[in-house]
């Protein structure tokens, strides 16, 4: 029987509504690190968007909506010519250093896909102004992306998305497989579901709309529903995986991870390699340990062309391979994104890089989903 595991490394997915940047007009990802540094002729505003717990919010759009009106701002970065840059978005780090012609009283907004707020800031011509991390940090209200959870046999993803977004779910966090909905979390757009309702939500795509991303939990089997589950991605949904619902990955995506089905045998920790260069550069290091505390887990083998292995480690010793892939996801076609990781979150400690990493990539969709 399949045992509860471990990390909260999987998660990783989902907090944006589509995969891509907030804006028609910007690019996808900042050309560099942000540089706040004086530009004779330009006023800079300078700061670092990131969530309440610190995780870097990455191509954040920050605009200049003084009076009512939106226009872009220049961003400024190290070592790229600050004459191709007609817009101003947050670096790897979260940062962001973005200029206009001359000094005065501002207001301006922090958009990207599912999240948004709003700072006020006086700046000096030919000089830099940074505003205070409390002005540009997202708290649960800010991140207005709407999310589903379907309960598993085990697995709770749940418990970290209420954490992103600042709200108490029903139940022990201890076991954070049978947390259910709160009115809290409702309230912040986070729906909590067991798994026997699926048959009614995944009924009619129109159920799957309203949600930006589902979260399926291990456990649970939605492979009756891959067409329904196709067309939510095709229209621009995301949508996570858990270990054991891995035949819903099958059903409605073919050929895209092919699983080992002889592996999983032991519990244990994995070594294992960050891949991702811009998660590994907030974490400060490409090797984090993986725990896997419940036998039975679902491995990888591999991955098709065009699917991204975001994390991998040696499972050799407890019933995988070297290098084996963990976290993977990749955009499907010009829809939404399809993300599936081996272990849960159970494994994780409170603060650990395997949670961090999760938060991540949760939080940064339209950056890493490509």
């Amino acid at each position: 029987m399949k045992k509860i595991i471990s990390v909260v490394a999987a998660v990783a997915l989902f907090t944006l509504a589509n995969c891509g940047s907030s804006g028609t007009s910007t690019p996808t990802a900042a050309p560099g690190l942000a540089s706040c540094t004086a530009v004779a002729g330009s006023a800079l505003v300078c700061g670092t968007v990131t969530a309440s717990d610190g995780t870097p919010i990455v191509s954040a759009d920050i605009k200049n909506v003084t009076g009512g009106s939106s226009s872009e701002m220049t961003g400024y970065y190290a070592s790229v010519s600050k004459s191709t840059i007609s817009s101003c978005l947050t670096d790897a780090n979260g940062a962001f250093a973005c200029a206009l012609s001359t000094g005065g009283a501002y207001d301006f907004s922090i958009t990207a896909t599912g999240m948004s707020k709003t700072f006020s800031a006086t700046l000096t011509a030919d000089a830099t102004t940074s505003v205070a991390a409390s002005l540009t940090t997202l708290s649960g209200s800010d991140i207005t992306a709407k999310w589903l959870v379907i309960m598993g046999s085990w697995d709770g993803v749940q418990l970290l998305l209420s954490q992103i977004k600042g709200c108490t779910l029903t139940g022990d966090s201890a076991h954070p497989e049978s947390m259910t909905a709160s009115a809290a979390c409702t309230a912040v757009n986070l729906d909590v579901q067991a798994a026997s309702e699926v048959a009614t939500t995944f009924s009619a795509l129109a159920n799957l709309t309203p949600y930006s991303a589902i979260f399926i939990n291990c456990g649970t089997d939605i492979s009756a529903y891959a067409t329904v589950v196709q067309q939510y991605v095709a229209a621009g949904g995301h949508i996570y995986f858990s270990d054991l619902s891995d035949p819903g990955v099958t059903a409605a995506f073919p050929n895209k991870v092919t699983y080992d089905a002889s592996a999983s045998t032991s519990t244990g920790t994995a070594v294992s390699t960050v891949n991702y260069a811009n998660l590994a550069t907030y974490l400060g290091t490409s090797t984090i340990n993986v725990e896997f505390d419940l036998i039975g887990w679902t491995a990888i083998d591999s991955v098709a062309s065009g699917v991204t292995t975001y994390i991998k480690g040696d499972t050799s010793a407890i019933g995988g391979k070297v290098d084996a892939p963990l976290t993977v996801g990749w955009k499907q076609g010009t829809g939404g994104c399809v993300f599936y990781t081996s272990y849960h979150i159970e494994g994780a400690s409170t603060g650990s890089n395997q949670e961090k990493a999760l938060k991540y990539l949760i939080l940064n969709i339209s950056s890493v989903c490509q």
